[in-house]
């Protein structure tokens, strides 16, 4: 993707953006109660995190994707995603295949979305789920938890990859430059605590702090609920007033990013939620404060 023309890769953006309507796509957030009556094999279910916490206790017939697999170090950037081939071969060793329908969960509500993000990216959204409220909210209403393992046979996953999904330090570089002339068509989010956008605090790997120019910040947390048994996300119309406020419209191009693209994809997931659709800076602010020729914006400036 890296040498694609950031120009074209910015029209592509922008000329996409208002084809997609802004209908809620309620099948991406399943319940608790929901997944419970589907335990039987209707749908397959997978943990997002790592090899103790899944050997502990999991949701029954629950498959574990690891964290490190999801996310690698390329180019000394940490967290992106990894090669096609590579996903394509650990979702058809992990029996996810090509038809069946996917729910991801995980420990704390990013691994979660991250993993949704990147089915998304591989063409495959259409047909996954994240559990709202994860294992804490399972754990919290005393549902039925298991330490055995699940047994299942490989299934070929092919992908379909939307190369859209995934913005590029040279496609940023372009709409930073190009942000005053395209206006409001161009809404960038900061998912990062609001001291790390405004610079107070920079974050492991960040080589400059600050924020983007031009970038508003909606601190991915705001999406969900404050319950200490498994944070739920926020109604639908609360969702939608949050993004709507900062500018988001059908017309807009969005663009998310945080310190190294795994908060964002929780800003990613509720927009598609929400009919939108975004694309993810995943080098994020390590990237783009560690490249000598990025302007970065202190304090509370835009």
């Amino acid at each position: 993707m890296r040498h694609r023309s950031p120009i074209l890769f910015v029209l592509t953006l922008l000329i996409a953006a208002p084809a997609f309507s802004q209908a809620t796509r309620s099948d991406m957030i399943v319940s608790t109660e929901w997944l419970a009556q589907r335990l039987d094999g209707q749908v397959i279910v997978v943990e997002v995190g790592e090899k103790s916490d899944y050997g502990h206790g999991h949701i029954p017939s629950a498959r574990l994707l690891e964290r490190r697999s999801l996310l690698v170090r390329v180019d000394n950037i940490p967290n992106e995603v990894p090669p096609v081939a590579e996903l394509e071969a650990l979702l058809t060793r992990l029996g996810v295949g090509d038809q069946s329908r996917v729910v991801f969960y995980s420990c704390e509500p990013l691994l979660a979305t991250r993993a949704w993000f990147t089915f998304d990216y591989l063409g495959q959204g259409q047909r996954a789920s994240v559990l709202n409220g994860g294992y804490a909210r399972w754990i919290a209403e005393g549902r039925t938890i298991t330490t055995d393992v699940p047994k299942f046979e490989p299934a070929t996953f092919t992908a379909d990859p939307n190369r859209a999904a995934l913005t590029t330090l040279s496609a940023m570089k372009a709409m930073v430059r190009g942000r005053r002339s395209l206006g409001k068509s161009l809404v960038m989010i900061d998912a990062r605590p609001d001291m790390s956008y405004r610079g107070q605090f920079a974050g492991a790997g960040v080589y400059r702090a600050g924020h983007i120019p031009g970038a508003t910040n909606i601190y991915w947390q705001r999406n969900l609920t404050d319950l200490s048994d498994g944070a739920l996300f926020r109604s639908d119309d609360q969702l939608r007033a949050l993004y709507e406020n900062a500018g988001v419209t059908k017309e807009t191009t969005v663009i998310t990013y945080c310190r190294t693209g795994v908060e964002a994809s929780m800003t990613y997931f509720v927009l598609r939620y929400l009919g939108f659709d975004p694309s993810l800076y995943d080098g994020s602010f390590v990237e783009w404060s560690g490249d000598e020729d990025t302007p970065v914006t202190s304090a509370g400036a835009r």
